[in-house]
């Protein structure tokens, strides 16, 4: 509920409040290093890792694990009673699993809590591959598989659990997918027509569950469950369909046997496509019912988010449409198509896994060889012809024209929600980029000089363009529909990487920053350093000799420099935090400044001891000397400096929330100076985005928006640390905010 409000007032209460939580307020400072002693921990080589919550750090020999939680911002030691063997160690997200000779731990930064078991057995698969490695960790899941059991550490849980899943020594082999919200085993004997085991673990049921004869899983990267289909006998003969789910544990088992005149319908993965999610899989039947004249296709589309096989049965006059069957496979959705005789008209079929359902388009675009192509990515569909395009987005069922320039094309690429090409033609030194956006059904596009030999790169939401000898960077944000455009000198040799949200193109004397999110470009008249480009953060240092450290957040959309004495040696940024080494003496790691992008801020640790190792991983980071440890806590500080409200240069003042911490609701307050187009967004602690507040054009004054804690489904939002981001009059400003459940005082 909107409401106005006394900006005087609720400034004064929110300046008492926060006055009185300064105490307790772990989550808005500027960071902290908190070190902790090696002595008596153990001997040995070490294995640490560092994931989004937590830091693991385990000796050989020793009956100890150290572990490090950003959600308690302490060190924790592990007594496991009796001298281990440790031989492995694996953080991602939020779990932790280290290995001994017969014992498992896993830990749970979620939940703050620990379990031990004493595994049976030897480990089923141990090679360097992680495909191949039957044991590991997704973001909330451990796994580790063993002749004998099946044993997962759920992170929500925060205990193991335990499958005997009936080991046969037929099965030889095998491949290893640990998700987010379910664990796959796909166990296979010499003899592939022998038999395929899936074991299954889900997160949502808490359970396990197995199929004897399954199939082996020809897209590894789906999310939610799998699918695939399985010749029992090679022959094309009798095929098994199947599919599961992870939001009910469940498998759903087509049998299937092929009649006279009946092949197999392949659908296939175009390639690496850059999506989100992958959820949609489909096969197919193709029986020629009299030959030259009559054509049956009947389709099977499985979606891991319903959990079910639909099907549907195509006739085709086969004098007036030349169907031969051969899918493909997106994200969210699949696709078949034929072609009119007369015409050569595209007639596409399409399975939307988001609802289910079927259906096909004609379309008015003509297929020729030399002239026409298409492309699928994650929610939107691409094809042009001679003079056209179409762009479409299966799972909306929207789609939109557009009339092409030139006569030839190059370089198509789909991903998430978007598709590009490039059009040219021998009589012109310009060529057109087009780019369809599936969220918007909007076509865009802009003239660059002709470069048909230079393809760009792209990832979900980013496409950059990169031409040579002009050295023009194009970059694309389906986040946006916006395209962004900066120039090089040229004949010069610029460098391109994307990663998350950001991209960069450098060259020796200058770069750019893009924050395809916001659709803001940064300048700096240096070479940014090669791995300071994090996902939703940058930490760079001037190449060219100068002692200024630069970090960049995309949550404030705004650079902290600082200058330092020292010479830096070393950078990296994989996600939200930086990590920049200088030189001390002869040592490059003798100092660390930690670019914490949840604060805007620099934290400097001068370690003590000899150098060993150090770790980033996306909220923290770990420097290891030979006798102590240093974790990066983003949300602590000794010192605390509250900011004051200041006003944007296009007049508005963002206040901070009441009450903060919250547990039901809190408020948040803004004054704008004049009417403005106003978007206020909740984000969590990761950068999604978890609810838009408001998205109106507002009146000048005092406002006030509630928010009751809950995201865009309405479904409860989990304790943490969220930011809410106001936009106005072009500009932005944003906040944290602390949300604490019940039972998490």
């Amino acid at each position: 509920m909107i409401h106005r409000n006394n900006l005087f007032l609720r400034l004064l209460l929110t300046t008492l409040f926060s006055f009185m939580i300064l105490s307790v307020d772990m989550y808005a400072q500027d960071g902290r290093w908190v070190a902790y002693s090696l002595d008596g921990i153990g001997s040995g080589p070490i294995y640490h890792d560092c994931g989004d919550g937590v830091i693991g750090y385990a000796p050989a020999n020793s009956q100890y694990v150290l572990i490090f939680d950003i959600r308690t911002g302490e060190w924790k030691l592990v007594d496991l009673g009796s001298t281990q063997t440790f031989d492995y160690l694996e953080t991602q997200g939020n779990v932790l699993l280290v290995r001994s000779e017969d014992l498992l731990f896993g830990y749970s930064s979620s939940l703050g809590v620990w379990d031990t078991i004493h595994y049976e057995g030897t480990v089923y698969m141990d090679l360097s591959s992680q495909l191949f490695q039957s044991y590991g960790c997704s973001d909330s899941l451990a796994f580790y598989l063993t002749d004998q059991q099946f044993y997962v550490f759920d992170g929500s849980l925060g205990s193991w659990q335990q499958y005997d899943y009936g080991y046969n020594e037929d099965y030889t082999g095998g491949y290893f997918y640990p998700k987010n919200d379910c664990i796959i085993l796909v166990l296979l004997k010499d003899d592939f027509f022998a038999g395929i085991m899936n074991v299954v673990y889900s997160s949502h049921t808490q359970t396990f569950n197995k199929l004897d004869d399954g199939c082996s899983i020809h897209q590894p990267v789906y999310d939610h469950g799998y699918a695939g289909y399985h010749d029992r006998a090679g022959d094309g003969k009798e095929f098994l369909l199947i599919g599961y789910s992870a939001f009910d544990n469940q498998f759903d088992v087509i049998p299937y046997t092929t009649g006279e005149n009946e092949t197999g319908i392949n659908f296939w993965d175009l390639g690496s496509i850059e999506a989100d999610t992958f959820t949609a899989f489909a096969y197919g039947f193709r029986t020629v019912v009299e030959l030259y004249e009559h054509v049956r296709a009947k389709i099977y589309g499985y979606s891991t988010i319903l959990g079910s096989w639909n099907t549907i049965t195509y006739d085709f006059d086969h004098r007036v449409e030349r169907y031969y069957g051969s899918g493909y496979v997106g994200g969210q959705f699949t696709f078949d198509n034929d072609i009119l005789n007369e015409s050569g008209y595209y007639h596409f079929f399409f399975y939307s896994a988001v609802n289910g359902l079927f259906h096909d388009i004609n379309t008015d675009l003509v297929y020729t060889s030399t002239t026409s192509a298409f492309s699928i990515g994650g929610s939107v569909f691409c094809v042009f012809d001679a003079q056209h395009g179409w762009g479409y987005n299966p799972v909306k069922q929207l789609g939109s024209n557009i009339d092409l320039v030139y006569d030839q094309f190059t370089h198509i690429f789909t991903a998430d929600d978007y598709a590009t090409f490039c059009r040219w033609s021998q009589a012109s030194e310009t060529m057109r980029m087009y780019f369809y956006n599936s969220n918007t059904n909007n076509w865009s596009w802009i003239d660059t000089p002709e470069h048909r030999d230079q393809a760009g790169t792209g990832t979900a939401h980013i496409y950059m363009h990169k031409a040579w000898p002009e050295n023009s960077a194009i970059v694309y944000s389906s986040f946006q529909d916006t395209i962004m455009q900066r120039d090089f000198p040229d004949s010069i040799y610029v460098y391109t990487e994307i990663n998350g949200i950001l991209t960069c193109a450098r060259s020796e004397n200058i770069s750019y920053l893009f924050n395809a999110e916001k659709c803001t470009v940064h300048e700096r008249n240096f070479e940014f350093n090669q791995n300071g480009l994090g996902s939703r953060s940058a930490a760079f240092y001037d190449t060219t000799g100068g002692r200024i450290l630069h970090g960049y957040s995309s949550l404030s959309d705004r650079w902290t420099t600082h200058s330092i004495s020292d010479q830096p040696y070393y950078c990296y940024d994989p996600g939200y935090i930086g990590l920049i080494s200088a030189w001390v003496g002869m040592n490059g790691y003798g100092k660390f400044y930690a670019f914490n992008s949840l604060a805007d801020s620099w934290v400097e640790l001068i370690p003590e001891g000899k150098h060993v190792s150090f770790r980033v991983g996306n909220r923290t980071a770990l420097v290891i000397r030979l006798n102590h440890v240093y974790a990066f806590d983003p949300y602590t500080s000794t010192d605390v400096i509250e900011e004051p409200d200041k006003l944007n240069p296009s007049g508005f003042i963002l206040l901070q929330n009441y009450p903060n911490p919250f547990n039901a609701a809190t408020t948040i307050s803004y004054e704008l100076a004049e009417p403005s187009a106003v978007v206020l967004t909740i984000y969590n602690n990761l950068g999604q985005k978890v609810r838009v507040l408001v998205n109106e054009h507002q009146a000048a004054g005092e406002w006030s928006v509630t928010w009751d804690g809950t995201n865009s489904d309405n479904q409860p939002a989990s304790s943490g640390i969220y930011f809410y981001e106001l936009k106005a009059g072009g500009e932005t400003e944003s906040r944290r905010m602390i949300l604490l459940n019940d039972g998490d005082y």
